[in-house]
C-alpha cells in the first residue's frame, strides 16, 4: 500500500480492533488500512457524540491556544476560516465575538463549498487533519485557500519516538486514521507551497 500523504511505500506495523495500522517508510506517518476507513455516516454518528459546545469550559480552554494565537498574530480587519468546525462553530464563535472575520466550514455540519474558493489570511484546524482520509488532497486544498504570508494553525497528537502506538490511546477513535510525524510535517512544508514550518507545544503553524 502506498502513503496517502507522500505516495511512498508503507509497512504494516499494528492491528488493533479489526483496523490494520500502515507506516510509511518515507516520511514516518502511521495510517489506517483503506478497507478500515469509516464511513460518512459512521463518522458523522461519532462526531454527533462530542459535547464540544460554547458552555463546556473544558473544550473552550482546549481551544485557547488556537483562539490565542489568532488574537496575537492577526487583526480584525484580515479574513479567517475555522476549516471542520464541527457541530457547533465555538472557536470562530468566540473570535467573532471579539470582533474577528472568520467563517465556519465543516463538511459534515456546515458544508458551504463556497467558502473553499475564498482566499484566508489564517486558517484553524483543531483536532480536524487526523480525520483526513486522503491527506494530500487535503493539504492540496488549504495550499490554495491561503494568501500569501497567510498562516494555518493545525492541533493535533503528533507521532514522537517516546508514543508506544500500540497502548497510545488516540489511535482508538475510528475516525482517527491518519497520524502525522514532524518528518511527515516538514514534507507538507516542502511538498505544499509552504514557506514555514514551526511545532509549537500545542500546536503547529504552516506559512504560505
Amino acid at each position: 500500500m502506498k502513503c496517502r500523504l507522500c505516495h511512498s511505500d508503507t509497512e504494516k506495523s499494528f492491528a488493533f480492533r479489526e483496523r490494520v495500522f500502515y507506516q510509511c517508510v518515507n516520511c514516518k506517518s502511521v495510517q489506517v488500512d483503506p478497507d478500515n476507513l469509516p464511513s460518512a455516516e459512521v463518522e458523522k454518528e461519532r462526531y454527533s457524540l462530542h459535547n464540544n459546545s460554547i458552555a463546556n469550559k473544558g473544550y473552550v480552554d482546549f481551544l485557547m491556544p488556537l483562539i490565542d494565537a489568532v488574537r496575537r498574530f492577526h487583526t480584525v480587519e484580515e479574513k479567517g476560516l475555522d476549516f471542520g468546525s464541527g457541530p457547533e462553530p465555538v472557536l470562530s464563535q468566540i473570535l467573532r465575538n471579539e470582533g474577528f472575520s472568520v467563517e465556519a466550514y465543516d463538511p459534515v455540519f456546515r458544508n458551504n463549498p463556497e467558502l473553499l474558493d475564498n482566499k484566508y489570511n489564517y486558517l484553524v484546524c483543531c483536532e480536524v487533519i487526523e480525520h483526513f482520509h486522503n491527506p494530500s488532497k487535503e493539504f492540496e486544498l488549504l495550499s490554495k485557500m491561503m494568501k500569501s504570508g497567510g498562516e494555518l494553525y493545525f492541533k493535533t497528537n503528533l507521532l514522537s519516538r517516546d508514543i508506544d502506538f500500540d497502548s497510545w490511546w488516540y489511535k482508538n477513535d475510528i475516525t482517527h486514521v491518519f497520524f502525522y510525524s514532524s518528518k511527515a510535517l516538514e514534507y507538507i512544508r516542502d511538498n505544499f507551497n509552504f514557506s514555514a514550518l514551526r511545532i509549537e507545544e500545542e500546536y503547529f503553524i504552516l506559512k504560505k
